[in-house]
């Protein structure tokens, strides 16, 4: 836990977050009460060339152009913050949001009445309307430096430390921070928020159900330019992206990860480092995440319920696409319990994907064979047998070529979950010493490592087990399950008919069930699955009898 002043400084944090909200706020009101103040002719304003977006150029000259000046970080912090997307763009609906009024409902629907008129490029706005507009950015500036000064502030206390600034408000062990959580730590440090600071400090935040993330804090209280390194990072962002060529781009980083890591010297104090690991706190989050997602999203034991209306239609008899769909409903519980262990190795401080497969690549080339891969696993305790490689090479190995490349465990490690892989992914390799294997890591992560790669070697024997069962069923089709799923005849299934298929049963489940199910099928990524991916996944795959 972080000391008692340490905590007062987290506080100053949040509370000036909340009062520039609310300063912000006051302008907003400003600018709409102001009659020839009109929305979209300020976004035209701003857009120069009329693009149809505005970049952080656009606001920054129009900043200039009323004597106000910021740096370009400060520019492209505020478009970020405005933005619903990480491309640098700002759209015309983020755009309106961030400078209509959020506190006076009357007030907004009155200017959105308004009648809208152009304005060309070099022309400016009524000089109330310019005004007023220049100081709402002018008021977001100044909460910008003020926030920034006050985090800068934080992180020199010498036990700051982002996970236990996270735990010294999540006391409950929630796994996310609410409104309650947050008034207790604001109260607790004799600074309580009354109820439109809170509002205001949810909003700025951008929290619309009102909870957040550990991801989500990270980036709250991490200095603004530690945010846009990673905003902007193509390298960075292609890791969080699902496109189907993004392999190339993780192989290379790869390959920049080891020429960095041989440029170090290799004499490393790795029992100290161990040491420091085994003192952090234990995460107290992804148990009470798997409770509670089991909770909300629990697959139906009781049996399957039949559809009168899917027996007319589907090109199954009934007990074969009630075997589909339990087939599914064990496919999905295969990826969940793996997706559990992959957010909890997220979660691991000291972990990182690049570090892992360092040690399994002991020759540096950024991918290794089956023999080497075997004997990599071997020595760090994990001794699947040749049938259990023979279907993880089946699965994992996407190119065929008896090689498991870097992008391949990247895509193995990556939890489903975009706020875990982006967790994991964020953090800077340690340039580990292969050598020493696990002990690179502290005691737990190595046993959470060990204990997934267990998972997912069984996890591919089960997978066999139920392609066997479905396959020795003699009135059982690939092609009928094949169109029973797709029931709008449109040649592939997606999400959505997958997700309707488990609902007509009874069986709901969450998004990122419903991807990892989708990802299983999917070899291409193109978020389609044509019936020689289906095929490919439902036919058996090993000589030997499993179940």
């Amino acid at each position: 836990m972080i000391s008692a002043h340490t905590q007062s400084r987290l506080a100053n944090v949040f509370q000036s977050i909340s009062d520039g909200e609310q300063k912000t706020e006051v302008f907003r009101q400003v600018l709409a009460e102001q009659k020839s103040f009109e929305p979209y002719a300020s976004f035209c304003r701003l857009d120069i060339g009329k693009k149809g977006y505005l970049i952080s150029s656009d606001l920054q000259q129009f900043l200039q152009q009323n004597q106000i000046y910021a740096t370009l970080n400060e520019i492209q912090n505020i478009i970020f913050n405005l933005s619903s997307t990480i491309d640098g763009r700002l759209a015309y609906s983020n755009f309106a949001e961030g400078i209509l009024p959020q506190e006076d409902r009357r007030l907004k629907q009155l200017v959105n009445l308004r009648e809208s008129y152009y304005i060309e490029d070099g022309q400016t706005l009524p000089y109330e309307s310019e005004w007023a507009l220049v100081r709402v950015f002018e008021q977001e500036i100044k909460n910008l430096r003020n926030t920034e000064n006050l985090k800068k502030i934080l992180q020199r206390s010498l036990d700051f430390n982002k996970l236990n600034c996270f735990n010294s408000i999540d006391r409950l062990g929630l796994g996310y921070l609410d409104i309650q959580s947050i008034d207790e730590f604001m109260t607790s440090c004799d600074q309580a928020l009354n109820e439109e600071q809170l509002v205001a400090l949810f909003r700025k935040l951008r929290s619309s159900n009102c909870q957040i993330t550990y991801t989500q804090f990270v980036q709250i209280i991490s200095l603004n330019n530690e945010q846009n390194i990673q905003q902007s990072s193509p390298s960075k962002l292609s890791q969080y992206t699902p496109q189907k060529n993004d392999s190339h781009k993780k192989d290379f980083l790869y390959q920049s990860y080891l020429q960095r890591s041989a440029s170090l010297e290799k004499s490393r104090n790795i029992n100290n480092f161990c040491s420091q690991q085994l003192n952090q706190p234990r995460n107290r989050y992804s148990s009470t995440n798997k409770k509670q997602e089991n909770s909300l999203y629990r697959i139906n034991n009781n049996g399957l319920k039949e559809s009168s209306l899917l027996q007319n239609k589907s090109p199954l008899k009934q007990n074969e696409e009630e075997q589909l769909v339990k087939a599914l409903k064990q496919q999905i519980v295969l990826d969940r319990d793996l997706e559990d262990l992959k957010n909890q190795l997220a979660l691991r401080r000291d972990f990182n994907i690049e570090d892992a497969f360092r040690i399994i690549d002991q020759n540096g080339r950024g991918f290794v064979s089956k023999i080497e891969f075997e004997s990599a696993l071997n020595k760090i305790g994990i001794f699947p047998s040749k049938n259990e490689l023979f279907l993880f090479f089946q699965r994992y190995d996407k190119d065929n070529d008896g090689l498991l490349q870097y992008s391949e465990f990247n895509d193995l490690i990556s939890p489903q979950n975009f706020e875990f892989a982006y967790l994991s992914k964020s953090r800077e390799p340690l340039y580990c010493d292969p050598e020493n294997g696990l002990f690179n890591f502290s005691t737990e992560t190595r046993r959470i490592f060990q204990k997934l790669m267990n998972k997912i070697f069984l996890s591919e024997v089960e997978a066999e087990i139920i392609r066997q069962q479905l396959n020795i069923r003699p009135l059982f089709s690939v092609y009928n399950a094949f169109q029973a799923i797709d029931n709008l005849d449109s040649g592939f299934i997606t999400l959505q008919n997958f997700k309707q298929i488990l609902n007509d049963y009874g069986i709901f489940v969450c998004k990122d069930d419903l991807k990892s199910l989708v990802k299983r099928y999917d070899k291409n990524e193109d978020f389609k699955i044509t019936y020689k991916e289906f095929i490919n996944e439902l036919m058996p795959k090993s000589p030997l009898k499993q179940y």
